[in-house]
């Protein structure tokens, strides 16, 4: 992390200034490890890899921390000569990649940082954080570097001062906390005066509802993630990938193979077999492994943003529901 940055941060409980303690820099200045503590509250936290740690490594999101450090580039932009990512990033938020120069974002749950690398590339100023120690993919990703600090921390006790950021994104998280209007609710404090909000959610809607992991999730849930992801990598998507490419080729098959419990990427994604078996590795333990899966409706979603008091707002159903707005 950058020393300075410890002036942006407040304490997760208190959000009293915090100091920098017992600090260890590397020849480029960035601080390697050593003690954050909160000058009101005497809470101490630690900083380690050059990441400051304001929740411990045992928490529900260990099974994202997990799959992050095994699957640390597929989803990034600059390994995979793709631009997924980018797209996604811009189509998702309606940004602009010129506005958000010099800005200061918050990325909320930046796994192991496939977004981060399109913020970073924008010019913007970017504070990430994850609950799970896929921070440590993000930085094996994306580095650190003076516009790009990365902290663990919990999203219901953010470690920064209120009204502190330009702009907030959320990508594929919020359904996997425990409430997730709580979380929406929390995120809307850091945002500045006019500052910009984008989200992503899953519907819940009698199709989503119906995709067969939510059939399976009271049984996957149940079982450690490690053994589970095991399972899944060595027997299960062996069994099922080939089930479902034999279905895609059956009339009407882009719609029947959602019935088959395995993520399949054929003929979505210019990438090879061996590529393709990697995604329904990660994309189908994401669906069976995470605590909670709480998809939301759009009328839902639509009321958080109207009780927030955000303007222009515009939440809507695209595969996602996405939300947009200014505080």
């Amino acid at each position: 992390m950058e020393e300075k940055i410890i002036n942006d941060l407040g304490c997760p409980k208190c959000k009293g200034k915090m100091i920098l303690r017992k600090k260890i820099k590397d020849r480029s200045g960035f601080v390697k490890s050593g003690k954050i503590e909160c000058k009101k509250c005497k809470r101490e936290y630690s900083i380690v890899n050059y990441i400051p740690r304001f929740v411990s490594k045992e928490n529900y999101a260990e099974n994202f921390g997990f799959e992050w450090l095994r699957h640390s580039r597929i989803q990034i932009d600059k390994f995979s000569g793709m631009d997924i990512s980018k797209k996604r990033f811009y189509s998702e938020s309606g940004w602009k990649e010129k506005e958000l120069k010099g800005k200061k974002i918050l990325e909320v749950g930046c796994g192991g940082g496939r977004f981060s690398q399109i913020a970073i590339d924008s010019g913007a100023k970017v504070y990430s954080f994850d609950f799970s120690v896929a921070v440590d993919a993000n930085k094996e990703n994306n580095g650190i570097r003076k516009n790009f600090n990365l902290f663990q921390a919990d999203i219901y006790e953010i470690p920064f001062e209120k009204n502190s950021f330009d702009y907030i994104f959320c990508f594929g998280v919020l359904q996997h906390t425990p409430n997730p209007e709580k979380s929406f609710r929390n995120l809307i404090k850091y945002l500045k005066k006019d500052g910009k909000i984008a989200i992503d959610i899953y519907p819940k809607t009698i199709k989503n509802m119906l995709h067969p992991r939510y059939f399976l999730r009271p049984i996957t849930t149940k079982v450690n993630y490690k053994p589970l992801y095991n399972f899944l990598k060595h027997y299960w998507v062996p069994f099922f990938l080939p089930i479902s490419n034999f279905i895609i080729k059956l009339p009407h098959g882009r719609f029947l193979k959602k019935a088959v419990p395995v993520d399949n990427r054929t003929g979505t994604l210019p990438i090879s077999k061996e590529m393709i078996k990697e995604w329904a590795v990660l994309n189908t333990f994401d669906w069976l492994s995470p605590k909670y899966d709480l998809p939301q409706s759009l009328k839902n979603v639509k009321r958080w943003f109207s009780e927030a008091g955000l303007k222009n707002a515009d939440v809507c159903l695209n595969g996602l529901i996405l939300g947009t707005g200014r505080k």
